[in-house]
């Protein structure tokens, strides 16, 4: 993932803090899932200000970042290791 190239608004200064686990169900034991928090793209506090009020709500918060929580899926990705049984055809 590189924010540097034309990245989501959500996560536009970078990704950070990814955690990996697997699915724990038969259809997704071999999907592995990547949490991560995004920082948004910063706006200037000005900006935002005036497009509130345009909405006639409240003026934001003086935050210098906004931060979500994104997912990727990789299936398949599991690594094989001598217990696991083969994969099904």
């Amino acid at each position: 993932m590189d924010t540097d190239v034309d990245p989501s608004p959500w996560f536009g200064d970078g990704g950070c803090g990814p955690s990996f686990h697997y699915g724990d169900t038969d259809a997704d034991r071999n999907t592995m899932y990547v949490f991560f928090t995004g920082t948004r793209a910063r706006t200037p506090w000005w900006k935002a200000a005036l497009h509130r009020l345009s909405l006639r709500r409240g003026l934001p918060m003086p935050t210098p970042f906004h931060l979500a929580t994104g997912r990727i899926s990789l299936p398949g990705f599991r690594p094989r290791t001598g217990e696991d049984p083969p994969p099904s055809p």
